[in-house]
């Protein structure tokens, strides 16, 4: 499933979901010509309780992304076994 972010970079904010626990794909990865940046792309074929769960977890991104976005805090960097 494809999403556009209502504002900000796929690429910075799959970074903050890594680190939340969710793999996301930044819309320039997917893309040949390195567009989409303001595009994610989630993957829906799972159990539902995951599913649940990552949804929680993504939101929980979102907002921090956000926040960061106001602060002007730099894109985190994900760590080798942070994601589940």
């Amino acid at each position: 499933m494809w999403i556009r972010l209502p504002q900000g970079d796929g690429r910075e904010f799959a970074q903050f979901a890594l680190l939340h626990g969710v793999a996301i794909s930044a819309g320039p990865t997917l893309s040949f010509d390195d567009d989409y940046h303001d595009h994610i792309r989630l993957q829906f074929v799972q159990p539902k309780a995951l599913l649940q769960e990552g949804a929680r977890r993504l939101g929980d991104a979102w907002h921090t992304y956000l926040a960061s976005l106001h602060d002007g805090a730099p894109t985190p960097t994900a760590r080798n076994g942070t994601a589940h």
